[in-house]
């Protein structure tokens, strides 16, 4: 699922080759301040060609040092900005739209990196829109949800990978990284639960699936 197709129509091109499909997208409740993931378990994650062995992973990504990727550094697409990240590849990611379709063509908001996602209690990200962030599991390691601030505007939220040749970080993540695309190589599945919560109480809890097949959706009100 590319990150990158973000608010797009199905046959937007996605960066170089492979575009792969559509993220995920989930309405944002009208007064939702935040967001949380509560452990996200995706099985049978891989992605890599014949070149290198596929990679099994799980929602937090990890490096591929064995075969000199040693993180992930794509630059913006679409409207929606790349990330860098080192000693992680094909970990789960989000990014908020509000109801415009994202400009197509290279370029976005600026990228966060893995200097943005410290692991501490109590962690609070506020990504912008059309800013791609970092979710894994969803959690720190003390198994609690980290909270990713709403934007102001938002109206959904997509979840996806970012993904590119040899994810940017051969030998290094130094320099300005590469195109995002190769989704066509990447596979797997998995249930995501989060909450939006409101003021002053939680009020969604939604379960729903990574896999090609499609996306079931339950909502819950407190």
């Amino acid at each position: 699922m590319n990150l990158f197709l973000s608010g797009q129509p199905d046959n937007t091109a996605g960066g170089l080759t492979g575009p792969g499909i559509l993220p995920v997208v989930i309405d944002v409740p009208l007064g939702a301040i935040f967001v949380t993931f509560d452990g996200t378990q995706l099985t049978d994650l891989t992605c890599c060609d014949t070149a290198i062995p596929p990679l099994t992973n799980d929602a937090n990504g990890r490096s591929l040092s064995d075969f000199n990727i040693f993180g992930t550094n794509i630059q913006s697409f679409n409207g929606i900005s790349g990330i860098i990240f080192n000693d992680r590849v094909m970990f789960l990611a989000g990014v908020f739209l509000d109801d415009n379709t994202p400009a197509t063509g290279p370029g976005g908001p600026a990228r966060l990196t893995d200097a943005n996602f410290p692991e501490g209690p109590g962690f609070n990200l506020w990504p912008q829109l059309g800013q791609s962030f970092f979710v894994g599991d969803g959690l720190n390691a003390a198994n609690d949800p980290f909270r990713y601030i709403v934007p102001t505007g938002a109206t959904r939220l997509f979840l996806g990978f970012l993904d590119g040749a040899g994810f940017g970080c051969w030998d290094s993540c130094a320099g300005d990284g590469v195109a995002p695309g190769v989704y066509d190589d990447n596979a797997g599945s998995g249930p995501v639960d989060y909450a939006f919560t409101m003021v002053p109480e939680p009020s969604t809890w939604v379960l729903f699936s990574l896999g090609l097949a499609g996306v079931a959706v339950r909502r819950f009100r407190r």
